[in-house]
């Protein structure tokens, strides 16, 4: 039930929407598998939530807002 409950809330993105980025993201990336999720972020103008060591990098940074779960929750503390 629980597995329903989260995945009835994803709605997958086709490639054709963040592929225009996937060449600059495939640079920056320390990853190929990783390539796919900055250009999306770029595609879409969003941030990442992710605690990889290799998205916060200078030059992933420079591109796309890089969030870690630490910082979100001082945002959150922020806030309340």
């Amino acid at each position: 039930e629980l597995w329903e409950f989260l995945t009835q809330r994803i709605i997958p993105v086709p490639e054709r929407e963040y592929n225009p980025g996937l060449k600059k993201a495939l640079r920056l990336a320390a990853h190929p598998e990783d390539a796919p999720y900055l250009a999306l972020a770029f595609a879409r103008h969003c941030p990442v939530w992710t605690n990889d060591p290799d998205f916060q990098t200078e030059a992933v940074a420079a591109e796309v807002q890089i969030y870690t779960t630490r910082s979100l929750l001082h945002l959150l503390e922020g806030i309340a």
